[in-house]
Formats: C-alpha cells, sequence, structure tokens
C-alpha cells in the first residue's frame, strides 16, 4: 500500500484523469454530519460538486460515506467509462482502508463492500492523501452537507 502525501497547493491530476476531491465532517452535537466533494480536470476547471447531508456522529464513517458518495456521483457523470479517476482524502484512515482492504474495521464492513462494487464498475480509482488545507474546498462542501436535507449535485 502506497498512500502519497501532497503538502503545499493543489496539482492537477494527468491528463486523461480527473481529480475529486472529497472531504467529510461531523459536529457532535447534534449528531449529524456531511460529506462533499469537487471534480477537476488537467486544467483545473472545476466540473461537478457535491453536498450531502449525514446521520453519522463519526468522522471515519463520514470519510468512508464522503468516498462512495464521491463514487456514485462519478458513475452518473459522461466521464465515468472515458477517464481514470484519482480521489483525494484528508482522512489517512479512509484512503488506508480502500486502498488496503485486510485493514477495513469490520464496523464499517457494509460501507467498504458498497465502495469495492463501485470502484469493480468504475475501472481504475486512485486513492491517495491530502491535507486538509489543500482540502479546502471540499471542507467548505462537506461542512454544507450538514445544513443540507438531500444530496446537491452540480455537474458542468
Amino acid at each position: 500500500m502506497i498512500i502519497l502525501y501532497a503538502y503545499d497547493t493543489w496539482c492537477p491530476p494527468p491528463a486523461g484523469s480527473l481529480k475529486f476531491n472529497i472531504d467529510g465532517a461531523v459536529k457532535i452535537a447534534v449528531e449529524l454530519g456531511g460529506c462533499g466533494g469537487v471534480l477537476r480536470n488537467d486544467k483545473d476547471s472545476i466540473i461537478a460538486s457535491f453536498s450531502y447531508p449525514l446521520q453519522v456522529i463519526c468522522s471515519n464513517l463520514a470519510e468512508l460515506l464522503a468516498i462512495k458518495t464521491a463514487l456514485e456521483v462519478f458513475t452518473k457523470t459522461d466521464w465515468f467509462d472515458k477517464v481514470n479517476l484519482i480521489i483525494k482524502s484528508d482522512s489517512a484512515n479512509a484512503v488506508q482502508w480502500v486502498n488496503d482492504p485486510s485493514s477495513k474495521p469490520w464496523v464499517y464492513w457494509d460501507v467498504r463492500e458498497f465502495i469495492d462494487r463501485l470502484i469493480m464498475e468504475i475501472g481504475e480509482v486512485r486513492f491517495t492523501f491530502a491535507y486538509r488545507e489543500i482540502n479546502c474546498l471540499a471542507d467548505a462542501m462537506a461542512k454544507a452537507g450538514i445544513d443540507r436535507h438531500c444530496l446537491f449535485f452540480a455537474c458542468w
């Protein structure tokens, strides 16, 4: 398993790939969460985004559900069978669990099985770690998801 780290700024994906920066957020006091993501091309153009409410109180589960939602959203775009996908998360746990199936906690088994099925449907998906400072737009979308009542999805 390889976890790649990005330190400074957002970097575009290679030509022929798209990059989804995703994040999960939780407000434990109100037992609500949200997830969000921003899909960009190699020209740094935002081509899709989502924000989604979650009924979770655990940040690890919110991060895994952000990955699941990004994969679901990606399958609904015109690009899903045309380009490679890179997903960047600021959760080292979620990245490790997706890259190394033997490390996934049993408590999240159902979510991981769903993620695995989506990966098989999409084909090549690469998961990498990004520091929160680079993931600020995805973080904002996740926090907005906490206050939503349904999925927000936009595609350009």
